[in-house]
């Protein structure tokens, strides 16, 4: 097995930092790569002074023309990097943990996109680039060619072009993940009491705004924003500055449980969401080749069971609304 190797790449030249180990090994100054990218740890750096992560890996060799006329994977062939984006604050899908690792779901899916396009592309070495994302830059981290591939709770949008039927700026991948919108309240809430709602929060520019005015129309929106707006809405339930706080209903969860709260102590509501809501990576228009291995490496089956075993909670939670949205019908692989 080859060396791989960390780098945390910072404007601030005392954090320029670069180690070269074996995978199991970890290491004191504040890094950790386990063997398969699901933890990496940075403690010592704040959210600003962040610009990338970059995960060097080694392997080995071939190309087709066809592929080479994609330009997202033209650029790789020639770079040998990958460039990916991954919120830091949406639990389970990427998030970090209260020991100052980098975690979730997206870093393990990155280890399987890595080791997918090395097979593709034959390269002898590759180099995954890790830029932080958040609800207001991640379309333009896509749409300025910044990054190739954004992964997080990105709800798949029906529509695909402006209203000048222009081309979308954006497009998803094939669906990875199925949730809904629902409302954390604290559980002496009546489920049926929704006049007893005044105050609701919610994360400014996400799909929980307009849940919020269509659910309680009468009630004061109260928005939060930035990386920690969803911790800052949930401690204002607890304080009871919002009597709910509307968000996805597995960001929720995730987020309940990194803050240690107990499952008595909150409700989600509806238990089973209103609607379906699909989420899909954010990949650039015009790389029909690239969208096709990212889809790949999310259909694979082994990728799959190996997130089940690693995500065991989101699985038994995906498992449920599940099979009320249909999942099987959105992700069945065209013939």
């Amino acid at each position: 097995m080859g060396k791989r190797a960390i780098a945390i790449v910072s404007t601030e030249p005392k954090f320029l930092l670069t180690i070269l180990c074996a995978p199991i090994l970890g290491f004191s100054v504040g890094l950790v790569f386990t063997g398969m990218s699901s933890v990496i740890a940075a403690p010592e750096l704040a959210e600003e002074q962040l610009d990338t992560t970059v995960l060097i890996k080694e392997s080995s060799t071939t190309q087709s023309d066809e592929l080479l006329s994609d330009p997202v994977l033209a650029r790789i062939a020639e770079t040998g990097i990958v460039r990916v984006g991954m919120r830091l604050d949406a639990a389970p899908f990427g998030y970090v943990d209260s020991a100052g690792y980098f975690a979730g779901l997206c870093l393990t899916f990155f280890d399987f996109l890595e080791s997918e396009v090395r097979r593709t592309l034959g390269k002898t070495a590759l180099l995954m680039e890790l830029h932080p994302s958040t609800t207001t830059n991640r379309e333009a981290l896509i749409e300025n060619r910044t990054i190739d591939l954004e992964c997080g709770p990105n709800t798949i949008k029906t529509e695909t072009a402006t209203a000048a039927n222009e081309p979308p700026s954006v497009v998803f991948s094939t669906p990875f993940f199925v949730t809904g919108i629902q409302f954390m309240v604290n559980t002496e809430t009546d489920n049926e009491a929704k006049t007893a709602v005044e105050r609701v929060g919610a994360l400014r520019k996400t799909t929980g705004v307009d849940a919020a005015k269509t659910f309680f129309p009468e009630a004061e929106l109260v928005t939060f924003s930035g990386v920690s707006g969803r911790v800052q809405g949930i401690q204002a339930l607890q304080q009871g500055r919002v009597d709910a706080f509307v968000s996805d209903g597995i960001l929720l969860l995730g987020l309940a449980e990194q803050l240690g709260l107990f499952q008595e102590d909150y409700l989600l509501l509806p238990e089973i969401p209103a609607r379906c809501d699909y989420y899909g990576m954010l990949l650039p228009p015009g790389a029909s080749q690239w969208e096709n291995l990212v889809n790949h490496t999310l259909q694979n089956p082994d990728n799959r069971q190996m997130l089940q075993r690693r995500f065991a909670p989101v699985t038994r939670y995906q498992s449920a609304i599940a099979q009320h949205c249909a999942w099987a019908e959105m992700t069945e692989e065209p013939e």
